[in-house]
């Protein structure tokens, strides 16, 4: 008889309570292989809803242990806490909001770990079936684009890894607290280590969450986030991967005094640009790839003045 291959699914949970059972839900589904043991983790990030209400009425699942954060510490120390409590040789991360469309998305997510030595699997993640309208239609582009994408524009949403490998490289880093950057931290690290090679897209793993909810608004906040601290933390770590991503098109400390001096016109109208598309959202006024393209310079104005909010020049202070 096989020995068992014990995997441990982490899940962090912030604010979750209309996701996190559906995630739980779509775990019990999967097809366990007989060799398969799961043990599901899921850490609270000290939610402010009824998060941890909802995962302890769950506790007639043996297979799930429960922690919870005294404070909030953001994803990537979220992460970590379910990944040191548990002891598995294999890892999976799936996000609270995410929902496993398959019985099979756990194997799919393992299988290349067991039978091809890779060291970190990629699954997919989509909108919902059954959400309509743009940000569904946004979403799945941009599975597309990351189903045949590079290793290093991935997401760790719905993601498997050998514990071996994320204890080498030291985790996720905890410096991260805003939002953005901790995916493309980790994975930075991991192609350092072993090389993209040793990695890949699992494309029929799919998990999907819901597109309720979301705004051009609340989408440029975790931009401006992410331009203002996120994006410091990983320049000094990884000054030439950021360098190379589209983010520093947009970042007022690398690009020309022209463009900075245009784009800083956009700044006091783009409120009520932010509000008119989500006006045309919600009343489907222009055609898809219109609203697509003005949704991005949004975001990537919301970006650009993150980036000019920060407290100092600490990119020019690093060369």
């Amino acid at each position: 008889m096989n020995a068992s291959i014990n995997i441990d699914i982490v899940i962090p949970v912030f604010n979750g309570e209309a996701h996190i059972l559906e995630c739980l839900k779509s775990i019990d589904s999967q097809k366990l292989y007989q060799t398969y043991k799961i043990n599901i983790i899921a850490v609270d990030d000290s939610s402010t809803d009824k998060s941890y209400e909802y995962l302890k009425s769950h506790t007639g699942n043996t297979r799930l242990k429960i922690i919870q954060h005294s404070e909030n510490k953001g994803r990537s120390s979220t992460i970590n806490t379910g990944v040191k409590a548990g002891s598995a040789p294999f890892i999976i991360i799936l996000d609270c909001d995410c929902q496993w469309q398959t019985p099979h998305a756990l194997h799919d997510l393992i299988n290349p770990l067991l039978q091809y030595g890779k060291i970190a699997c990629f699954g997919l993640t989509t909108s919902s079936y059954h959400d309509s309208g743009f940000w569904a239609r946004y979403l799945k582009d941009v599975c597309h684009e990351r189903k045949s994408g590079k290793i290093r524009n991935q997401t760790t949403a719905n993601f498997s890894i050998t514990r071996t490998a994320l204890v080498k490289i030291g985790y996720f880093s905890n410096h991260y607290h805003s939002y953005g950057f901790e995916d493309r931290d980790l994975i930075s690290r991991l192609v350092s280590e072993y090389g993209d090679q040793n990695m890949i897209v699992a494309s029929d793993c799919i998990a999907t969450h819901t597109t309720n909810g979301l705004t051009v608004k609340s989408m440029g906040e975790k931009f401006y986030a992410a331009g203002k601290e996120s994006s410091v933390i990983f320049f000094k770590q990884h000054p030439e991967a950021y360098r190379e991503a589209v983010y520093a098109k947009f970042d007022a400390e690398f690009i020309s005094n022209v463009s900075r001096s245009l784009l800083k016109l956009t700044i006091p109208l783009s409120s009520a640009f932010i509000f008119f598309l989500d006006f045309t959202i919600s009343n489907s006024l222009l055609p898809y790839l219109i609203t697509k393209y003005l949704v991005k310079s949004a975001l990537a104005i919301s970006y650009f003045k993150g980036t000019l909010d920060r407290k100092s020049n600490i990119f020019k202070e690093h060369d």
